[in-house]
């Protein structure tokens, strides 16, 4: 079963054939590590499914995105309490120092919470960066693994 959720305006829909209004994403709290949550209409794209939150993130990640991304992300990560966050690079072609900060900041708010942090798919500038960095001495690094 899939759910699909925008959690900013209130749609819930089921199935292809059944939709809903709810006013709060509470409304599935219960189930969220049994049934699948995509909330993919901004960026960073993101979907939750059997304890994994996972973000995709589109574009470049430089001083103009990164605090809504940052926000949005960690909005998630406090909501769901993921066993595991994998955050896909794949979509990223530039990122600067703001980017560094993000993605250290999500793998501090993920341990803070005790869940796995994870990168995967990073571009090959992006990943140059992280290596760069040292990031992938304290964070797991995946090949080409798709949100």
């Amino acid at each position: 079963m899939s759910i699909t959720i925008e959690i900013c305006k209130k749609k819930l829909i089921f199935n292809p054939h059944f939709t809903t209004e709810f006013s709060s994403s509470k409304y599935y709290n219960i189930e969220k590590r049994k049934v699948k949550a995509v909330f993919d209409n901004e960026n960073p794209q993101i979907a939750f499914e059997n304890g994994i939150l996972s973000a995709k993130i589109l574009g470049d990640i430089d001083h103009h995105c990164a605090k809504f991304v940052r926000e949005r992300i960690d909005s998630y990560i406090f909501e769901y309490k993921p066993s595991v966050v994998l955050l896909d690079l794949s979509s990223v072609d530039f990122m600067d120092s703001s980017g560094l900060g993000l993605i250290l900041g999500r793998y501090n708010t993920a341990s803070e919470i005790g869940a796995e942090f994870r990168i995967c798919s990073p571009s090959s500038g992006v990943k140059k960066v992280l290596e760069l960095a040292g990031i992938e001495r304290i964070i797991k690094i995946e090949g080409d693994l798709r949100v």
